[in-house]
């Protein structure tokens, strides 16, 4: 926590954990929406006619990547007071818990709000508004 990992770019601490594991890093040459990261677990999206899930989020597991593309997140605060935004244009991130069956997940990441290290975060999958996250398996 708090270090830089290679670069400081968010695929850099991703290609990090799935080596660290003894898995294969990211598939050189592939596009960001094609991820090159292992097998698709998730797939979570907001379509025009609302969210949209391919996959369940009970088979995500710590270790597994998240690929955003155009996500914006807003919910509750887990603390229960107040609200929170958080927005990716493009961004990686690894899971490090799951909790209440999927619905939260607890992220490693970096290269962040301008941020190249590593820091902790948490998701609450119903809280996407926009874009989609993309949860894929490491492959050995």
């Amino acid at each position: 926590m708090g270090k830089q990992v290679g670069n400081g770019q968010c695929t850099a601490l991703a290609n990090y954990a799935l080596e660290a594991a003894g898995a294969r890093s990211r598939q050189k040459n592939s596009d960001f929406a094609s991820g090159g990261w292992g097998r698709l677990v998730l797939f979570l999206e907001v379509t025009e006619c609302g969210p949209k899930e391919t996959g369940s989020r009970r088979d995500i597991k710590p270790g597994d990547i998240i690929q955003f593309r155009d996500a914006k997140m807003k919910g509750k605060k887990a603390s229960g007071r107040g609200y929170y935004t958080m927005g990716f244009k493009q961004h990686t991130a690894v899971v490090s818990e799951v909790e209440n069956s999927g619905k939260v997940v607890r992220i490693y990441h970096q290269n962040s709000s301008g941020r190249k290290f590593v820091v902790e975060g948490s998701l609450t999958l119903d809280d996407l508004q926009t874009g989609w996250m993309r949860f894929y398996r490491a492959v050995k």
